[in-house]
């Protein structure tokens, strides 16, 4: 039998559109809990789910409105299952036996599927309990309680004595890799972030801005954290009036430029933070290049310095 996900209708470019909004800044919540190797849109899942069991000339509207196709960010709404629809999903077992950070399987479950998740890797084995099985069993109230114990356990950091300073309410850490520049001989961090914090409060505006700004000195590069909480409540603006647009943030009279990242690994180059050069290939020996050289075994030159 021939499925939706057959028809030339099938809608994958509007999905693809949808599913790269999740990758950028309207990515799903929890996925700041760590970073997964290769996290899939849920859009993707839930599309390639429904597309699979549904039949072939299913109406392509009805398809759309049913995985919330038609909204804004339809990974932050459940699907609209029609009721003639549920007879082609209750009772349906979904395995994925690789599960990893728990897309197809959360989609399973949010479709109405029999859903079984297999990972072999401890920790996101506890991710998937996490993401997939907890909220099933507990409810909002582990919202909540997650809430509760986590301000908990980070009030009675901030009394140790030894770490209290790591605690504080700035406190945001990226680790980040650093090189040596084939150029000015200086290090380099390897930075495809800058932003710390950039959290919002619902309808009421920011209420989390922080990022980081590389600083020059004689030595290197410095790593500077700017504040805008900080910096708002000094100057005695609302942080909640912030507009934020990509990397420029205004608040009142105060403008700030997030840096752009300095390393992009599909294009397999690197910007020095020190002498502004290029930083791209490397052959056996560590000898740099601008550009690939016939005859030559290049690669990526990140690459070969973080394995020498």
């Amino acid at each position: 039998m021939e499925r939706f996900i057959e028809n030339p209708k099938f809608p994958i470019r509007e999905i693809n559109e949808k599913s790269k909004k999740e990758k950028g800044a309207a990515r799903p919540p929890y996925w700041e809990m760590v970073f997964y190797w290769t996290r899939k849109p849920l859009i993707g899942a839930r599309g390639v789910i429904a597309g699979s069991l549904l039949p072939y000339n299913i109406d392509l509207e009805r398809f759309k409105n049913a995985i919330c196709l038609d909204e804004k960010t339809p990974h932050r709404i459940n699907p609209r299952i029609p009721d003639d629809w549920k007879k082609y999903f209750e009772g349906k077992k979904l395995l994925d036996p690789f599960a990893g950070f728990g897309s197809i399987p959360l989609e399973g479950l949010r479709l109405g599927l029999d859903v079984t998740a297999v990972e072999l890797l401890p920790t996101t084995y506890i991710f998937l309990k996490a993401v997939l099985e907890y909220p099933k069993v507990f409810g909002k109230i582990l919202v909540k309680d997650v809430e509760k114990w986590g301000n908990w356990i980070t009030e009675r950091l901030k009394e140790d004595e030894d770490i209290k300073d790591l605690y504080d309410d700035s406190a945001v850490y990226i680790g980040t890799w650093e090189i040596k520049c084939p150029h000015c001989g200086k290090w380099t961090p390897l930075i495809g972030n800058y932003w710390l914090a950039r959290v919002k409060d619902n309808k009421k505006g920011y209420k989390r801005l922080a990022f980081m700004k590389p600083i020059k000195t004689d030595d290197g590069i410095d790593i500077e954290i700017v504040d805008i909480n900080k910096l708002a409540k000094e100057n005695k603006l609302k942080l909640s009036d912030a507009k934020v647009n990509k990397n420029k943030i205004k608040i009142g009279n105060l403008e700030f430029e997030v840096p752009n990242p300095n390393i992009e690994s599909r294009k397999s180059q690197v910007t020095c933070l020190f002498c502004g050069n290029l930083i791209k290939f490397a052959d056996e020996e560590g000898n740099h290049y601008l550009n690939k050289v016939k005859g030559k075994d290049l690669e990526f030159y990140v690459k070969f310095a973080l394995k020498n």
